[in-house]
């Protein structure tokens, strides 16, 4: 086993038992001690976003790209959070390398989803997510956020019938699981 994965499995173990502050420091230290690695960047980006610091985790999006301008992920990530920071235009420029996916690659069709979110064509943005979730083996929680969304399309699309599915006297409450990307995107209408 080399330095790198033995440096990122010992992170990854010790990350669930740090708190947030703890966390940071560990993945900086790691960002500045393996400075042609992005990976520790893309989870310092992930922790800042977690702690809803969105400057800070564009900021580290931007630097694992600069350090690894293929690292699809990275570039997925930051145009999700532009997106969700209603920049759609900023969100779609930074999504368009991953058309050099291949076709069915998950990553590519949920940029595609992303394109018709940003025109309002929920319909078609809901088949391109549910084609990259059937695509997508590698990553569950990606697919979970993106079923997120597809929930959130389809309460757009069809609130009469979440009305017709709730009893009247069953109080109305917003949506537990209401996702960051939408919540952007009612915004810009």
């Amino acid at each position: 086993m080399t330095d790198v994965a033995d440096y990122l499995s010992t992170l990854l173990q010790r990350l669930p038992q740090m708190d947030s502050v703890a966390a940071e420091q560990m993945l900086s230290d790691a960002a500045l001690k393996h400075p042609n690695d992005a990976r520790p960047l893309l989870l310092l980006a992930a922790q800042y976003a977690h702690a809803q610091q969105m400057d800070r985790a564009e900021a580290c999006y931007i630097e694992a790209l600069q350090r690894a301008p293929d690292f699809a992920i990275a570039r997925f990530q930051l145009g999700l959070l532009q997106f969700s920071s209603a920049r759609p235009a900023a969100a779609l420029a930074t999504l368009a390398p991953l058309d050099q996916l291949p076709d069915g690659h998950a990553l590519r069709l949920f940029k595609n989803a992303f394109a018709c979110l940003a025109q309002d064509q929920l319909q078609d943005a809901r088949t391109w997510l549910l084609q990259g979730i059937a695509g997508n083996i590698d990553n569950a929680p990606l697919n979970g956020d993106m079923q997120k969304i597809i929930r959130q399309i389809d309460l757009l699309n069809a609130p009469s019938q979440a009305a017709i599915e709730v009893p009247k006297e069953a109080p109305v409450a917003p949506p537990m699981e209401h996702h960051f990307l939408l919540s952007a995107y009612n915004k810009l209408h």
